[in-house]
This record gives C-alpha cells, sequence and structure tokens, in this order.
C-alpha cells in the first residue's frame, strides 16, 4: 500500500465557503433593492416633468385667449387644450397618461391649472398621492406653483417651476 500524497499548498483546492455566498448574496440584494428605489425615484420625477410640460401648454393658451380676448374670465376647458380627444391634454384618467387636468377659478384675476396624479390601471405614485398646481395670471405670467399630497392636503412650494413666455 502506498501513501497518501500531500498536496501541496498551491495544490490544493479552492472555493466559496456557504458562508461566503450567502454574504455575497445578501450584499448584492441590498444594492440591487437600493438601485431599484432610485430607478423609481427617477421614473416618478419624470412623469412630474410631463404634467409640468402640460400645465405650461395650458398656461401658454389661457395667455393667448386673454390676449384674443381681452381678458379669461369666460375661458373654458376647451381654450385651454383639455378635453377628451386623444390629442387633447386629457381631463380624466386613460391608459396613455400619468395626470388628468383641470383649472378652478373666474380667469380675471388668473387660474389654478392643475394636474391630479392618475392612480389606476397600475399608476399609483411610488411615493405618494399628489397634485401639480400653477397659479397662471391672464397676463402670463406665474403667480405661485405648488406640489400637493392629496393624502394629508400638504401644499409645498414649488421654486424651480420654469417661466418662459
Amino acid at each position: 500500500m502506498s501513501a497518501p500524497v500531500k498536496k501541496s499548498l498551491s495544490q490544493k483546492e479552492h472555493g466559496f465557503t456557504l458562508v461566503e455566498l450567502i454574504i455575497v448574496v445578501i450584499i448584492v440584494g441590498i444594492l440591487a433593492s437600493l438601485g431599484l428605489t432610485q430607478y423609481a425615484n427617477v421614473v416618478e420625477k419624470t412623469r412630474m416633468t410631463e404634467a409640468k410640460m402640460n400645465i405650461g401648454v395650458m398656461r401658454k393658451l389661457m395667455y393667448e385667449y386673454s390676449l384674443q380676448n381681452g381678458d379669461a374670465t369666460s375661458i373654458t376647458s376647451g381654450d385651454l387644450g383639455v378635453g377628451t380627444g386623444s390629442s387633447d391634454i386629457p381631463s380624466s384618467c386613460r391608459s396613455t397618461d400619468y395626470f388628468s387636468y383641470t383649472y378652478w377659478g373666474s380667469g380675471g384675476g388668473g387660474l389654478w391649472l392643475v394636474a391630479a396624479r392618475c392612480s389606476s390601471g397600475g399608476k399609483a405614485p411610488q411615493h405618494s398621492c399628489y397634485r401639480v398646481a400653477m397659479n397662471a395670471r391672464p397676463d402670463g405670467s406665474i403667480g405661485s406653483t405648488y406640489a400637493r399630497d392629496q393624502c394629508d392636503n400638504n401644499w409645498v412650494y414649488l421654486s424651480n417651476w420654469p417661466n418662459p413666455i
């Protein structure tokens, strides 16, 4: 019978222990969850940009209306581009949009142009249910802009809303 062959240190088999593999899986899971959270935040910001863009279009149309008619007291949703047609800014939630749009006020001193977040059809916001509002004046200027968490009715001033006309 021959004696067992001793392997030198360089000839030994190398591998990972179960504990090392579990630690790696946990670390990868933590990094993936952080990445998904950041991705969801970015997606929500782009959806907010959609609302700001459409409210900007509504504001421009209000300004044009007030230039043509002297004021905006008799303005309608159709004058603001809001309606139910496929090319209109949506007045209610539909499958292709994340917000529905409306306005408040008489138009003489300005209108509140409002975007309300849709929550049906798998479109619920990642963080909260909110609205975006702009106080547009007939001369085209912006009175103030806010974001509102509908769940607890807190309005937050948006200072970074552009004012191009």
